[in-house]
């Protein structure tokens, strides 16, 4: 799942300084919005829950990546801003549509069968895909993956054995305060940490069915301090994303949301690493070009500590196959192939994904690519 802190500024006239304004959600939120102007503001939060009219701004489905065929699961619907939505209608195949409740989350029983399970926003184009798994006997509690960092304003997914498929049988603790589980099924967890957990080395524990497990993480969070660089219109200027809760260098990204008024020199989407320091900072280049708002995010590029998923990956690309021209038929199928007799090599297929099938506009196929390369690359 993706999400990103967002921070909005305002470029004063040349001459005037620039105040800062930062504070924290109360709420667990997916945005934090803290408004930055030449005269100080108070800072707007967004809520966790989405009013029904942002329906029409609807952003992505949050599903457990691997579902278990005929068992419980529960998905999460977001809109634009990353606020869960409520009362949205959701295709899962096999002719039915349920609606996510008060919460914007839904449960639901995983159809039986083989192949990549799909769910689709019936007044979106917003879809997901997971990986289904075969019913097994009842498995222990277990954590597979933990990701060794996790931002507080991102959600991250853990894989294991032994979960809720219903996402509030599922008891989340991280340092001792509650995650929210976003999205669930027996064999993984997308979840949200608490708002009050303080960055820095903590403990996550799963209670499930009365069994708990638990493993270490860090949690980190973002800074930015608008007074260190001031930005005015027509001068370039250094802005300054400081990495709290570790010294341990971090790549994230870095995105401009409001090109007309702030310009990124590089490009409008970033890729930075922070110092690894004790003042853990990433800094970039950027220049105002008008007096008024902007704004930017900033999102931790996780490391799930995951190997690459061929299995899940062979299954996406069977079903893009079913969505292919001739022409993407013929450089498909020796992939498929490879992948098949050389698991081994996921890298070197996804590679070749890349290389063959970027670009805009493959529409259901290009959503198959893009979702068999994201299995493939792990991390």
């Amino acid at each position: 799942m993706k999400s990103r802190q967002t921070i909005n500024y305002r470029i004063s006239p040349t001459g005037e300084y620039n105040h800062a304004v930062r504070h924290r959600a109360a709420l667990p939120s997916l945005l934090l919005v803290a408004s930055i102007a030449a005269l100080a503001v108070s800072p707007v939060l967004s809520s966790p829950f989405a009013p029904p009219q942002t329906i029409t701004a609807l952003g992505s489905i949050v599903l457990p990546p691997r579902v278990v065929a005929g068992q419980p699961a529960t998905l999460a619907v977001l809109d634009s801003t990353g606020r869960l939505v409520p009362g949205v209608p959701i295709d899962i195949g096999n002719g039915q549509i349920i609606r996510t409740d008060a919460t914007g989350r839904a449960k639901f029983t995983v159809p039986p069968g083989n192949g990549p399970f799909l769910t689709k926003i019936t007044v979106s184009s917003a879809q997901a895909a997971a990986v289904v798994v075969p019913q097994a006997d009842a498995s222990p509690v277990t954590i597979a993956n933990v990701p060794p960092f996790v931002s507080l304003r991102d959600g991250f997914t853990i894989r294991g054995s032994g979960f809720q498929g219903d996402a509030d049988a599922n008891d989340v603790t991280v340092s001792g305060q509650h995650a929210l589980v976003l999205a669930a099924s027996p064999v993984a967890l997308v979840l949200l940490p608490g708002p009050r957990i303080k960055p820095g080395e903590a403990r996550i524990v799963i209670n499930s069915a009365g069994n708990a497990v638990s493993a270490p993480l860090t949690v980190v969070s973002f800074e930015f301090d608008a007074t260190t660089h001031p930005v005015v219109p027509g001068r370039r200027s250094k802005l300054e994303v400081r990495a709290v809760g570790t010294d341990h260098a971090l790549d994230i990204e870095v995105k401009n949301h409001t090109p007309g008024t702030l310009r990124f020199p590089d490009g409008d989407l970033q890729l930075l690493r922070t110092r690894g320091t004790d003042d853990n900072i990433a800094d970039f280049s950027v220049e105002g070009l008008t007096p008024g708002d902007f704004s930017f995010s900033v999102k931790l590029i996780h490391r799930s500590g995951l190997p690459p998923d061929p299995d899940a990956a062979e299954q996406f690309l069977i079903e893009a196959r079913r969505h292919a021209t001739d022409k993407q038929q013929r450089r498909l199928e020796p992939l498929i192939g490879h992948l098949q007799k050389h698991p081994k090599d996921a890298r070197r297929v996804e590679r070749s994904l890349q290389r063959y099938f970027s670009g805009p506009s493959l529409g259901q196929f290009g959503f198959w690519i893009d979702s068999a390369r994201e299995a493939l690359r792990g991390e």
